[in-house]
């Protein structure tokens, strides 16, 4: 997918001329499509995580070490490592 700069779609001059509400909108509108975005990237997680696989976790606490799942909730997982058991968000969750 092409994305494009923040600078091409707007400028500081023109987020500037904005008055607080259409700010407030913008921002919310914003976090609207990163959390659409994050919900996909879940399901897409979920639909192929089951307990038992061997998996990796983005977080400097689990860094480099392996856990096994043992449970997928609707937005979080249970995983098992060495160190101890984790709830860990979909989206951090990388398979091996």
């Amino acid at each position: 997918m092409d994305y494009k700069k923040l600078g091409e779609v707007i400028s500081l001059e023109d987020l500037s001329t904005l008055g607080d509400a259409e700010l407030q909108l913008l921002r919310e509108t914003v976090n609207d499509v990163i959390k659409a975005r994050r919900n996909e990237t879940a399901a897409i997680v979920k639909a192929t995580l089951k307990e038992g696989m061997e998996v990796s976790v983005d977080h400097s606490k689990v860094s480099g070490m392996v856990g096994v799942i043992t449970k997928v909730n609707r937005k979080k997982a249970k995983v098992k490592f060495p160190s101890g058991d984790f709830t860990v968000p979909l989206n951090m969750i990388e398979i091996l």
